[in-house]
C-alpha cells in the first residue's frame, strides 16, 4: 500500500509537471527527461516490489523464528536476494535522476552566472561518481551466492559491519548530493538582482529538497537501531518513500 500509494502521488506529480512545462515552454528538456527515466525505474521497481513482498515479509519471519521453513525456502530466498540486486541499481538510480534533472534544470538557469559555473560542474561530477559508488559497493557476491554459502559470506561479522558501512556512506553521499545540488539555486538568488521577498520565497521553493535529506537521515537512523537488527522490512519501506 505505502508503495504504490507513493508512486500514485509521484505520478500525479510528474503528470503536473509534464503538463506545466509543456503548456509554458512549448516543449521539453534534458531535465524533463530525466524526470521520466526516474518515472518509469520507480514503476520497475513499484512493480517488482508487489511481486516481492510476499517474499520478504516470509524470509524475514523465518529469520526471526516466527515461522518454520519450508522446502522451497532455499529456492525463495535465493530468488529474493538476486532480486534485491535490481531493487537496489533501480533505487539508487532513479534517486540520481532526479538529482540530474535538478541540476540540468538549474543548469539553464545559471548560463549567465560565469565563474559559478565551474561549482555546477563540480556538483555534476561528484554527483555522478556517487551514483557510481552507490551502486558498485553494492554486496554482489552476497546476494548471488546459494542460500548454504550465505553464512560464509553475508552473515559473518566482517561482512554485516561491511554491509552497515556501505548504507551508511550511501546515505552520506545521498546528503552531501542533496546538499550541494541545494546550494546552486540559493547562490544564483545570492547573486540575481530581484525583490528580498521573492528570494525568500524562491529559497522557500528550492529548500524543498530538505525533505528528501531528511528521510535520507530517517534511513541512515534505522541502521543503527534495534529495528535493524529485528527486521529490516522498515528500511526498506523508508527508501521507498524517499
Amino acid at each position: 500500500g505505502i508503495v504504490w500509494g507513493g508512486f500514485t502521488i509521484a505520478t500525479i506529480f510528474v503528470g503536473c509537471r509534464a503538463g506545466l512545462r509543456f503548456r509554458t515552454f512549448r516543449r521539453f528538456y534534458i531535465d524533463d527527461v530525466f524526470v521520466l527515466v526516474a518515472w518509469v525505474m520507480v514503476l520497475a521497481s513499484t512493480i517488482l516490489w508487489q511481486c516481492l513482498a510476499d517474499s520478504m515479509y516470509f524470509i524475514n519471519a523465518v529469520a526471526r523464528g516466527v515461522q518454520m521453513p519450508p522446502s522451497d525456502f532455499a529456492e525463495r530466498s535465493e530468488s529474493f536476494s538476486k532480486a534485491s540486486i535490481a531493487l537496489m541499481v533501480l533505487f539508487y538510480s532513479a534517486l540520481w535522476s532526479i538529482k540530474l534533472s535538478f541540476i540540468f534544470f538549474f543548469r539553464r538557469l545559471y548560463v549567465n552566472m560565469g565563474s559559478w559555473t565551474r561549482f555546477w560542474w563540480i556538483t555534476l561530477t561528484i554527483t555522478i561518481a556517487a551514483w557510481a559508488v552507490c551502486v558498485g559497493n553494492v554486496d554482489f557476491k552476497c546476494l548471488m551466492s546459494p542460500l548454504a554459502e550465505k553464512p560464509l559470506r553475508c552473515r559473518t561479522d566482517s561482512a554485516i559491519k561491511f554491509s552497515k558501512n556501505t548504507l551508511m556512506v550511501n546515505c552520506m553521499l545521498d546528503i552531501l548530493t542533496d546538499t550541494l545540488i541545494l546550494l546552486i539555486p540559493m547562490v544564483m538568488l545570492w547573486k540575481v538582482r530581484i525583490s528580498r521577498r521573492r528570494k525568500l520565497a524562491l529559497g522557500a521553493v528550492f529548500s524543498a529538497t530538505v525533505f528528501i535529506i531528511v528521510f535520507a537521515i530517517v534511513r541512515v537512523a534505522l541502521i543503527d537501531s534495534r529495528i535493524w537488527k529485528r527486521d529490516t522490512t522498515w528500511l526498506c519501506i523508508w527508501s521507498n518513500v524517499e
